[in-house]
């Protein structure tokens, strides 16, 4: 998983985060050329995009402390990234309060809010071109908009029923001043930004040249759900950790019946795969038995998968027809796999 996701990073923060060259090099004054990527990395709802990009983000501080900084009159704080989900209605307002929350929060500034949020009756676009301001201001590194599916309405599961065998749906913009903030933050900000989302939010990006064109430059990474239980992830690193983690006296090991069984029951999906494994210890510790043996799975799976079999099935299944609809059932799956 780590490989698409620094991948996406690497190439979107690299060109981005300037701040040595601003000190070190440029002679006050200068304007630094150069335009930052934007990156898009997708995967199915579930395989882990979120985690990892958030575990990624962790080994950076997101702020840095600077006793000097130039044609500034004491400290400085700058802000080295920032990661939001954007918000389900995709109206630019709630996003951009959605930032300026976030900004707050991050800096540990709540005066900040005071100055950045929408006075009476200004638009959403001046408001989020004042917190672009802001943002380069403090040389913020890397923008990372999570669920960005959300900037597009996506067709009902009625509406792709009756389209299954189509080439797909168009899928229209939430809101048209968001897609045209964000366009003009990629072409003007020089800010990093990575995106977030799921197949459908490749495929409305990709319908839309311009979009493509500049939102997804440092290009498209997937990370991709295991096919088969012998899938190196999935067999030599995440079902080996999750063994590490077991409350039974009599600790069960992970074998080639159990790694098929685990596939065959979740298709690898990392939020599914924990789901069955705390749901299996729960199942024995609800008969009182003092070891976790492979007919636990089975139950679980059995009392607690049902509602996400039918998408598991059409991401084992591997045919385009059937795995544009798991996304359609990922809302349900995604309340089933809740952990306690």
């Amino acid at each position: 998983l780590e490989v698409p996701v620094h991948g996406a990073l690497g190439i979107s923060g690299a060109r981005g985060h300037r701040v040595d060259r601003c000190i070190a090099e440029a002679p006050l004054g200068e304007d630094v050329e150069g335009t930052a990527p934007a990156a898009l990395l997708t995967g199915v709802s579930g395989v882990g995009k979120s985690v990892s990009v958030n575990l990624a983000l962790s080994r950076y501080p997101q702020t840095v402390r600077h006793a000097r900084f130039p044609k500034v009159v004491g400290p400085f704080t700058q802000l080295t990234w920032l990661k939001v989900s954007v918000p389900p209605t995709g109206r630019l307002v709630d996003l951009v309060e959605t930032l300026i929350q976030a900004t707050v929060e991050a800096l540990n500034a709540p005066q900040i809010g005071h100055t950045l949020r929408r006075r009476t009756s200004e638009r959403a676009l001046s408001c989020f071109n004042r917190w672009c301001t802001f943002m380069q201001s403090h040389f913020l590194g890397l923008l990372v908009l999570d669920e960005v599916q959300n900037l597009f309405k996506i067709p009902t599961l009625e509406r792709r029923r009756q389209h299954r065998h189509a080439d797909g749906l168009g899928l229209r913009v939430a809101d048209d001043e968001t897609l045209k903030a964000l366009l003009i933050f990629s072409s003007t900000s020089k800010i990093p930004l990575l995106l977030i989302g799921t197949h459908d939010a490749e495929r409305a990006l990709e319908s839309r040249f311009a979009i493509s064109q500049r939102l997804a430059e440092g290009g498209q990474h997937e990370l991709r759900f295991p096919l088969t239980a012998e899938d190196r992830h999935f067999a030599k690193e995440l079902l080996p950790k999750l063994a590490e983690y077991q409350w039974s006296d009599a600790p069960i090991e992970v074998s080639d019946e159990l790694r098929e069984l685990i596939n065959k029951s979740t298709a690898g999906i990392h939020r599914l795969v924990v789901n069955l494994w705390i749901k299996a210890h729960q199942v024995a510790a609800d008969n009182k038995h003092s070891s976790l043996t492979i007919p636990h799975f089975k139950q679980a799976a059995n009392l607690f998968t049902k509602s996400s079999r039918e998408a598991v099935a059409a991401l084992l299944s591997d045919l385009p027809d059937r795995l544009t609809r798991y996304e359609d059932l990922a809302g349900l799956h995604r309340n089933a796999s809740t952990l306690p």
